[in-house]
């Protein structure tokens, strides 16, 4: 790997040797929309083959976890929940990870989050913005998160 000054056609396969685990965003590189974009199916199957880790990363909050997983069945590409990074999932984590939080969310967002808070057994009002209209009003909610 101290060898490679440039990236070049030949110089790849040395360069993904090299390369233990691979974090690869979801939205524009493995699908587009509906589609999956070309090559991608391939490109993983051969960096699983290689023993490669394989990470989906994405900043769209609107599904799970577990709603990622069916997407890619749907596309015919292999994929694991623990293999998932979606900011749903994050959210959930960091409120109870680092933050210690155990209190009530209001939750201005979608599926994604709500299903992610479930998982993490956070409980929540919401999820939308008119939900605080029904609550009474002895319910603290000291964290708001939008996705």
């Amino acid at each position: 790997m101290d060898s490679i000054k440039q990236l070049t056609k030949s110089t790849v396969p040395d360069f993904i040797a090299s390369i233990d685990t691979f974090l690869i965003d979801c939205d524009g590189v493995i699908w587009q929309g509906t589609e999956v974009v070309e090559g991608a199916r391939e490109a993983l199957a051969q960096l699983r083959k290689q023993g490669k880790r394989v990470f989906f990363v994405t900043n769209n909050s609107t599904k799970s976890r577990k709603q990622y997983v069916q997407k890619f069945y749907k596309l015919g590409i292999q994929a694991t929940e623990e293999e998932i990074i979606c900011t749903a999932y994050v959210a959930a984590r960091y409120l109870t990870c680092n933050l210690g939080y155990h209190g009530k969310v209001y939750l201005v967002a979608g599926t994604g989050l709500t299903e992610e808070f479930d998982e993490a057994k956070i409980p929540y009002i919401g999820p939308g913005v008119c939900a605080m209209s029904n609550v009474q009003s002895d319910v603290k909610c000291w964290i708001c998160c939008c996705g």
